[in-house]
């Protein structure tokens, strides 16, 4: 296969991973399927640029956690890729209602907890699917979570200058947004 097609399935493999997840994490119903689009990747002294303006020019809630082709890599720091999500600060209480139930909506340490929440339910998900692309046994590090941006940048695999970005959009406006980078797998 050619490293086109496999992109091409990569990114529409993760699209549906987040669509499914999110519709039964959040119990929301899209209208549409969510789009995936590739992005170049923009760095700064070794990191990945996480400015959540670019994505609702509004504050949102972020969590991300990195990814590793093993748990070796793990401990050496060996990043192969990362996956970040971002919620829309003004929708989150909404998408996040089937989670929220009997709790304080306004308090924004639970909206964080629930960020978290969701982007571990994609990276198990995508986890199941990962062998397709040459990943038997890939494993996270610790899901981190931010409010608007990451000064220091996110680690991603530096061979790597693209990444796949999926919109979900929903009550006709974005809401939540993920972006997944992942270097090809080194036995693959």
């Amino acid at each position: 296969m050619t490293t086109e097609i496999i992109k091409n399935e990569l990114a529409e493999s993760f699209r549906a991973c987040v669509q499914s997840t999110v519709a039964e994490h959040c119990q929301v119903t899209f209208t549409k399927d969510a789009k995936v689009e590739t992005r170049d990747i923009i760095e700064y002294e070794s990191r990945m640029r996480v400015f959540g303006l670019e994505k609702f020019n509004d504050t949102c809630f972020i969590a991300l956690v990195n990814l590793y082709e093993s748990p070796l890599e793990m401990e050496r720091k060996d990043v192969c890729g990362v996956i970040i999500t971002y919620v829309n600060e003004e929708n989150a209480e909404r998408f996040f209602k089937a989670r929220l139930k009997g709790r304080d909506e306004e308090d924004d340490e639970l909206i964080v907890e629930l960020s978290k929440e969701l982007c571990l339910a994609i990276f198990e998900r995508f986890k199941n699917s990962a062998h397709k692309f040459g990943y038997a046994n890939l494993v996270r590090g610790e899901v981190e979570s931010y409010r608007s941006n990451i000064e220091e940048g996110a680690l991603f695999p530096y061979s790597e200058d693209m990444l796949y970005q999926v919109n979900c959009n929903l009550w006709r406006e974005k809401v939540f947004v993920v972006e997944l980078v992942l270097a090809p797998a080194h036995h693959s």
